[in-house]
């Protein structure tokens, strides 16, 4: 079972690859709700005019959720 604190480690790294990009390739945008506690999770493959992307909601308060965010980030990172 993931944490939140694992989670948000992973958020980390994600964050400091956008740091990294080169020529719009493998874009994260990641919001965090505070008053609900929720997190936002966008991926760009290729940042386009299509607009295409890869997403992922849910609450840091339900296990499950923290468990999906986890995955979908380690799995594209």
């Amino acid at each position: 079972m993931k944490t939140v604190s694992e989670l948000l480690e992973l958020v980390a790294l994600a964050v400091q690859k956008n740091e990294k990009v080169i020529e719009k390739h493998n874009i994260w945008f990641i919001n965090f709700s505070g008053h609900v506690n929720e997190i936002s999770i966008r991926y760009y493959l290729i940042y386009d005019d299509d607009n295409r992307y890869e997403s992922c909601n849910g609450y840091l308060n339900n296990p499950d959720h923290v468990q999906e965010l986890y995955y979908f980030i380690k799995n594209r990172l």
